[in-house]
């Protein structure tokens, strides 16, 4: 019996240690500078991440393609181009959103954690694990990225503007307003240019926050503050707007048979237009943009006059 012998690197080895050196291979952490900056937390506890599942009916085991996941994080934090400035990376069983970024600062400095549901990366509850799809995957991918990008967000105003500006932009009311909607104008209209998606669940519900914001200011009633209720509103409308801008099809999602609120929609998304080619803002360009938002609302879907509407600007703060 012949003993057939390959080579590699200009040293001749048999097929036996090329399996052992390839066992040897699979079982190396291919992606070590991830390991302490991801976490799987499972009811607030961070858990290893399970490794397969087995199904009681079929037996058939489902193993957890962790590899493929950490490349895609390990290529998104590339594209990002703030992957040194993410702390940590939570893939969480019980989140409510599918991802969330949470910026925390301190010491002049910002610290910033992505947070994505387990289950875009195929995790279930009670260690199920679905089997690894590409699709599911750039699922997962699509919402990563949205996250990164509101992380670079804070990234870039803090680099640019120092620390004292960004912490007076989130700490009030009307500039934090300008500043959440035009970050979420901004991703998703990124991700949509990039992905070529256009799913979203928001609804744009101009009357429930005309009935909120008109029994707050008249009464004191309502269940949100003026400034919540048109966060709500220009969260929807900044989500579809950001869609129509990417592909015209998507204007179907912000149509209106109201004159009214269709001027207020079409104002809107002017104002994000405008904006979204300056950023980073400054506090000033954000305290702008918040304010219009307001004097938009009131004087299309309230009919406040010019001359009053000094009084009203107050109740958003």
């Amino acid at each position: 019996m012949f003993n057939w012998f390959k080579k590699k690197n200009n040293i001749v080895v048999s097929d036996a240690y090329l399996e052992e050196e390839e066992q040897m291979e699979e079982k190396e952490v291919r992606f070590p500078e991830l390991e302490n900056k991801i976490f799987f937390k499972e009811k607030d506890r961070v858990r290893p991440f399970p490794e397969q599942y087995e199904d009681r009916d079929t037996g058939k085991i489902i193993y957890f393609q962790k590899d493929k996941y950490f490349q895609s994080i390990w290529e998104e934090l590339n594209i990002s181009g703030i992957g040194d400035k993410i702390e940590r990376i939570e893939i969480v069983s019980d989140l409510d959103d599918a991802g969330e970024c949470a910026v925390l600062n301190e010491d002049a400095k910002i610290s910033i954690t992505i947070r994505v549901r387990s289950f875009k990366m195929g995790i279930n509850y009670g260690g199920y694990i679905h089997e690894y799809d590409e699709e599911k995957n750039r699922e997962f991918c699509e919402v990563l990225a949205h996250e990164l990008i509101h992380a670079k967000d804070s990234v870039d105003i803090h680099s640019k503007y120092g620390n004292e500006e960004y912490k007076s932009i989130r700490e009030d009311k009307i500039t934090n307003l300008a500043w959440i909607i035009l970050g979420e104008y901004s991703a998703c209209r990124k991700i949509s240019e990039r992905f070529n998606t256009f799913d979203t669940h928001e609804q744009i519900r101009i009357s429930t926050a005309k009935k909120n914001i008109t029994n707050k200011l008249t009464n004191g009633d309502g269940f949100f503050s003026p400034i919540v209720s048109l966060y709500h509103l220009n969260y929807a409308i900044a989500t579809r707007a950001a869609h129509a801008d990417v592909s015209e099809a998507e204007s179907r999602y912000l149509e209106t048979d109201n004159e009214d609120e269709k001027a207020f929609i079409d104002s809107m998304r002017k104002l994000f237009n405008t904006y979204y080619n300056l950023q980073p803002l400054n506090k000033v360009q954000y305290e702008e943009l918040g304010t219009a938002m307001i004097i938009e609302f009131l004087t299309k879907i309230l009919k406040i006059s010019d001359a009053s509407m000094a009084s009203y600007i107050p109740a958003f703060q």
